[in-house]
């Protein structure tokens, strides 16, 4: 008799904490399927929040937020490099005087977007929101800085994909505001 009741509290266990985990799944679908307002799709959503494997256990809707947070200011660091590569593989005089512009850009977004972590956290969205706008404009504040097509072609690429993790960051906090 103690074999079958050890069996069914392992079961019960086991149940209850396969339904913590589905509630904790539905928060991020349930962030990623209303997100059209801001013309983010469920697929575009889950395929920048799921880059972070912790997406799939946020206790609740800010929690996503912080996730976001945290993936929008990992790519702004990524993108950062990514300019700098860009700058110092270039020896024209000229292109890396513009280049230099990018990075500060880059720069300057990056620290602020590391802030933004801690206004979700203590649920100061409108703080978070302002700083998602800023870093919207970034890869055009970049490109329009730059005159060589060469140059706005390699940025241009690094742009969208930091304007769509963005995007996608502006939207989840956009949601979880409301």
């Amino acid at each position: 008799m103690e074999a079958s009741v050890i069996s069914f509290v392992a079961v019960l266990f086991l149940f209850s904490y396969s339904l913590a985990v589905s509630a904790n799944i539905a928060k991020v679908d349930e962030v990623c399927n209303n997100l059209e307002y801001w013309y983010i799709t469920p697929q575009v959503c889950h395929s920048v929040l799921d880059t972070d494997p912790q997406s799939r256990h946020a206790a609740d809707i800010n929690g996503v937020g912080v996730i976001a947070a945290n993936i929008v200011a990992k790519n702004a660091a990524q993108t950062l490099v990514s300019v700098r590569r860009i700058a110092s593989a270039t020896s024209d005089p000229k292109q890396k005087k513009q280049l230099v512009t990018c990075v500060s850009i880059y720069t300057n977004i990056s620290f602020k977007l590391n802030a933004v972590v801690a206004s979700i956290k203590s649920r100061k969205y409108s703080a978070a929101l302002e700083v998602m706008g800023e870093a919207i404009a970034v890869p055009m504040m970049c490109y329009n800085a730059v005159t060589y097509d060469n140059l706005k072609k390699e940025l241009d690429r690094v742009g969208i994909q930091f304007s769509t993790v963005v995007s996608v960051g502006q939207a989840v906090v956009n949601y979880i505001s409301r």
